[in-house]
């Protein structure tokens, strides 16, 4: 008996040819999905990096604004080493073009010290107040953050702060930022008052970032010192 060509099957060049051509379908697929994979990685690792630069801009900033200049009252004791009645210790603050530095020193009340204005220490003449003063710095590397960051990537952004008088460590060193590639600060003015320009840049590390996912924040923040508020 024959049979009728309803009942045939197919034949192996049809089921080959049917395979690559199915093979071929799910290649492009997957290729199209590792390539959208990829990008939405990419992606979230150039967001991650902005959110990550502005955040460690704000902490910088926030803690510049709070900078005052360091009014140095007599108290009987040696004589203090840093400049009294600067603002700004690094980078000196110079006319355009200005000093540039990897470092950004201030000085600043020591925080919690004003809280209670009855128990603010006073001395000198006519028993001025005289607040606790600490000499802040901020910079990349390990050395400000050991101990205290548990990490020594280098990309870490810290502020240390200590006694501006005897230079004991004042606080717990702390992060400001992490990934943070770039960290650059310039000072435009005078030594007592000046306009900071700051730069930080914080790069991704996920091996999809080719060449890399990075961020560069600036911002420019306008300090006062003694001769300021005196006239």
């Amino acid at each position: 008996m024959k049979l009728s060509r309803a009942n045939r099957g197919f034949t192996v060049s049809e089921l080959l040819t049917a395979t690559v051509i199915i093979g071929l379908i799910l290649l492009l697929i997957g290729y199209e999905f590792d390539h959208t994979l990829e990008h939405l990685l990419h992606t979230r690792q150039n967001r991650d990096a902005e959110s990550g630069a502005r955040l460690a801009m704000s902490k910088v900033t926030d803690r510049l604004r709070g900078a005052s200049p360091w009014v140095f009252v007599p108290t009987g004791g040696p004589a203090p080493t840093p400049d009294p009645d600067l603002v700004i210790k690094n980078p000196v603050p110079v006319s355009t073009p200005g000093a540039t530095s990897n470092v950004q020193q201030f000085y600043r009340v020591r925080p919690g010290s004003l809280a209670n204005p009855a128990a603010i220490p006073t001395s000198g003449p006519g028993q001025a107040p005289n607040p606790s003063y600490d000499l802040v710095t901020i910079q990349r590397g390990t050395n400000p953050c050991n101990p205290g960051c548990g990490d020594p990537s280098p990309n870490y952004l810290v502020e240390t702060a200590v006694d501006a008088q005897s230079g004991a460590q004042s606080e717990v060193p702390v992060v400001l930022g992490s990934n943070v590639t770039n960290f650059s600060v310039t000072g435009t003015g005078s030594p007592d008052a000046a306009a900071m320009d700051i730069s930080l840049t914080v790069t991704a590390t996920d091996s999809r970032c080719e060449p890399n996912c990075a961020y560069t924040a600036a911002s420019s923040v306008y300090v006062g010192g003694a001769s300021v508020l005196n006239q």
